[in-house]
Parts: structure tokens; C-alpha cells; sequence
């Protein structure tokens, strides 16, 4: 499907990391296996989807946003944002509508369960630019390796404007010019410019006064 892919074109987006404090989570997940939970995250519902959701973060004055966080990494998205994802024609994704109990007595139902279908093979490493930064004193020395760049093997995407590799989910350059327009608070790089730190590595015995 993506012989000629240029990754210039794809977005990671970091959905879990800066949403706010509004959260939510279905009301009876407690009860659902984790397993069963994370699978919701892909469109994977082996025993009914959930609609009753219940907002556990935040106050009764928490103001809520386009998107919500949720409990196993699962959110829920605004009518706005579906009805502008249709609209585009994007690819790669599901969403249902849910009912959210909120904390001062409201009952939302302009919020959509949304999952991500796409998939592409897993994240590969080797293709990666290596960075590394060197702190060298008269105590330590250590390096700060960084590896620049999300990358796969091209064959394994399915095409999808939504999808998913192993660790990361990503964009096409259309969804992400649609998400910007709504000024959401959401993390959004280039696929080629995003930095992954992952290691440290002691590169002599400390040298203590």
C-alpha cells in the first residue's frame, strides 16, 4: 500500500499526554478486563460497547474539551470533530455516540466513543537518526541518546489517515490540518522530526571528590 509513502506526510499525535483534566471512563469499568479495555482503543468491542460514561477527573466546574481522555487510554470525541472527520472523508477510524455524566448534574450527548482501526507494521528503530549529547566533568560522564525520526516498513500501512505502529499513533497531513483548526491542546510532529529519548549510557565510573 505505501511503496512511495513519504513519512515528511505523517504525523505523530500524542492523544494521552495533554488533555486536561476532564476524565472520563465507563461506568461500569471496573467490572470490564483490562485487556478488554485497551482492545476498545482499536474497535475492538467483544462484549458490547459501553455507553454510559462518567467523568471522574476534574470538578463540577471543569470545563470539558473537543477531546477526552479516558480510562485505558480511551476517548471520547466531540460531534464537531466526527461530523468534520466525515466530512474529510478520513479513513482509519470508528466512533459511536455515549451518554457523559458529568459531575454538575449534566448528561452530554454530543460525545462520540472513537477508536483508531488503521494499522501499520511496528516502529523501527534501525531507521532512526541517532542523537547523542555528552555531559563529560570532572564527576561523571554520561551520554543522552535520542533517536530522531518514527519510522516502519511502508508495505505494512494499510493506507488509513488514522492508524496505529507499536508505541505510537499517527496521521496523515489532512487530518492533521483539520485538528489544528479547532486549536485543540494536543501534541502534534512530523513524523521525521519527532524525538524518542530512550537512553542514558555511563560511559566511565563516577569520579567523586
Amino acid at each position: 500500500m505505501g511503496a512511495n509513502l513519504d513519512f515528511n506526510q505523517l504525523y505523530v499525535i500524542e492523544l494521552d499526554l495533554c488533555l486536561g483534566l476532564f476524565y472520563v471512563k465507563p461506568d461500569n469499568a471496573e467490572k470490564i478486563p483490562i485487556d478488554e479495555l485497551n482492545g476498545y482503543r482499536f474497535g475492538e468491542f467483544p462484549n458490547g460497547k459501553p455507553e454510559k460514561f462518567v467523568q471522574k477527573g476534574g470538578t463540577r466546574e471543569t470545563k470539558k474539551g473537543l477531546i477526552l481522555n479516558g480510562y485505558a487510554n480511551f476517548h471520547l470525541f466531540h460531534k464537531r470533530l466526527i461530523e468534520a472527520f466525515k466530512e474529510s472523508g478520513f479513513t482509519g477510524w470508528s466512533a459511536y455516540p455515549v451518554s457523559l455524566y458529568c459531575k454538575n448534574g449534566d448528561i452530554d450527548k454530543d460525545y462520540y466513543a472513537f477508536s483508531i482501526t488503521g494499522k501499520a507494521g511496528d516502529y523501527d528503530i534501525s531507521k532512526s537518526e541517532i542523537i547523542d549529547v555528552k555531559t563529560d566533568n570532572s564527576t561523571f560522564c554520561w551520554i543522552h541518546r535520542d533517536y530522531k525520526g518514527v519510522y516502519f516498513d511502508p508495505a505494512t500501512w494499510d493506507g488509513s489517515d488514522f492508524f496505529k505502529t507499536r508505541y505510537f499513533t499517527l496521521i496523515t497531513e489532512p487530518v492533521m490540518k483539520v485538528i489544528k483548526s479547532f486549536n485543540l491542546k494536543v501534541n502534534i510532529f512530523k513524523a521525521t522530526e519527532y524525538i524518542l529519548e530512550l537512553e542514558h549510557i555511563h560511559c566511565r565510573e563516577d569520579k567523586l571528590p
